[in-house]
């Protein structure tokens, strides 16, 4: 059985455009936990909000604990972005979490 949890609320995207040189906009960011574990992945939209086309862009993301300790570290990457495109991006976890950071975003 599937619960999908939604932690829009708990989840963080400080400074996520700062690390793309505002390339890629985040936003939409929320996750799904599957039945008592960390397995599911954590999702949301990233857009290209630069006049060229992004090469490759990849997003860096820390699962924390309750204290705010990284536990794990997840990712997702997406090549050929154009010009105001969105990327819905979906992330894997694989261990339980509180909440997730993204921790980076590049974009080349």
């Amino acid at each position: 059985m599937m619960k999908k949890l939604i932690l829009g609320a708990i989840l963080t995207i400080a400074a996520a455009a700062a690390h793309a040189g505002d390339a890629l906009q985040i936003s939409d960011l929320g996750a799904t936990v599957y039945g008592g574990g960390g397995n599911g992945y954590v999702t949301g939209t990233a857009t290209n909000t630069t006049t060229t086309r992004i090469q490759t862009a990849t997003i860096a993301i820390n699962l924390l604990d309750a204290s705010g300790a990284i536990v794990g570290t997840t990712s997702a990457t997406a090549t050929g972005i154009e010009p105001g495109q969105q990327w819905k991006f979906r992330a894997p976890t694989t261990q339980p979490y509180n909440r997730a950071a993204v921790a980076s975003v590049t974009a080349s």
